[in-house]
């Protein structure tokens, strides 16, 4: 069952902006569980500032997002 509790879990470790670059050179951002398991991925930006901004957007609609949790199926 995914609970608020995960929904802001996933928000808080997108702030700390836990972002990489891919060895092709293009940024990409984690969703991490608080137990440090990756439970997303971002598609692959171009820029560090686009990659920023994807986590902008993930922080701000995240909230209202409907969750799909795929483990129950």
């Amino acid at each position: 069952c995914v609970t608020a509790e995960k929904k802001n879990t996933v928000l808080t470790t997108v702030a700390t902006k836990s972002k990489s670059i891919a060895k092709n050179g293009k940024f990409y951002f984690n969703l991490k569980a608080t137990n440090g398991q990756v439970i997303g991925s971002s598609q692959m930006y171009e820029s560090e500032v686009s990659c920023d901004n994807g986590i902008k957007s993930v922080q701000k609609n995240a909230p209202d997002a409907t969750i799909d949790d795929q483990t129950l199926a």
